[in-house]
């Protein structure tokens, strides 16, 4: 199903053409075992390669098919000893020339902010012909599937208003939230910007703070990150839950939800409203409509003030 899956700002000449991507924001099944292993050294540590309101060329260097229409790419950084920079839970721009228009998607890393020397994103890829209400497919989702090893993009951010600072703390638009647990709920391809939450959070013993995702696709075979968000909640019980909601099941021995995100999966699966308690949501905007808002509400959530949207 090709559907807006945001994950922050598009911007791109002739967006409302058909030849535009046919999700709003970026980011089927991954596993551990086909990402690079990461260097890893404090951020502080390295000079930064993101240049504010600039772009930066980055060089396609590894591309690895997850599945069918998941891909992995990596993007060398100008210097091997620079890091990305960019701030838990902001995005970037990628940036090419398509058909002689200049066409921009945000995305946000699978890799973590302190791997050195370049960034990686996983992708799907959303092909012509696929969904009749999009008939040329993803303008740029297409276009890194076809990019060579060796061929650059540009990279501009870092962009958006949510930054997670740890142990509980965000910055939204320049003021300070906090919370001792987080009710995360995605779709589709925006689970990346979550998933980047959680893995600050794991990353960092010293970090209480509790996450419970509930994540919601098509299909099995349309769920990012499985294998990961899988291990974690088996590794760290008391402080991950995750649990599933497809539309429609293609294998047997599903144990998860079928169906949509309704109030009953939302009660059941995150925590009520408190004061410690924040819900992150990232997602097609039909989702977060009629879906995500009005059940967070009927939960007693200040959606205002307690949701944070990337």
């Amino acid at each position: 199903m090709l559907e807006d899956y945001r994950i922050g700002e598009l911007i791109t000449t002739g967006y409302a053409s058909v030849d535009s991507s046919p999700n709003n924001s970026v980011h089927g099944p991954s596993s551990n075992l086909h990402l690079a292993p990461i260097k890893e050294v404090s951020p502080t540590m390295r000079s930064i390669a993101l240049v504010p309101r600039e772009k930066i060329p980055c060089k396609l260097i590894a591309k690895t098919s997850l599945s069918h229409d998941v891909r992995l790419f990596q993007f060398a950084l100008s210097n091997e000893d620079q890091v990305l920079g960019l701030p838990v839970g902001k995005h970037i721009f990628l940036c090419a020339n398509i058909d002689d228009k200049l066409c921009m998607r945000a995305y946000t890393p699978s890799s973590t902010v302190d791997t050195v020397g370049y960034f990686e994103l996983v992708v799907k890829i959303y092909f012509k012909g696929v969904h009749p209400k999009f008939p040329n497919g993803g303008q740029m989702s297409q276009y890194l599937d076809s990019l060579e090893l060796g061929s650059s993009v540009g990279v501009k951010g870092p962009l958006g208003h949510i930054e997670y600072n740890g142990k509980g703390y965000f910055t939204v638009h320049g003021k300070q939230k906090f919370a001792k647990k987080l009710a995360m709920i995605a779709g589709g391809t925006g689970i990346t910007p979550i998933y980047q939450v959680m893995q600050a959070i794991l990353k960092d013993p010293k970090d209480d703070t509790k996450m419970y995702l509930v994540y919601a696709n098509r299909t099995e075979d349309d769920i990012l990150l499985k294998d990961e968000l899988d291990a974690w909640a088996e590794k760290y019980p008391d402080k991950v839950k995750v649990w599933y909601v497809i539309q429609e099941s293609i294998k047997e021995g599903w144990k998860y939800s079928l169906g949509f995100v309704t109030e009953s999966v939302m009660r059941e699966h995150i925590p009520e409203s408190s004061e410690t308690t924040l819900a992150l949501a990232c997602g097609p905007p039909p989702m977060l409509q009629f879906a995500v808002n009005p059940n967070l509400e009927k939960m007693g959530y200040d959606i205002k003030e307690k949701l944070l949207v990337f």
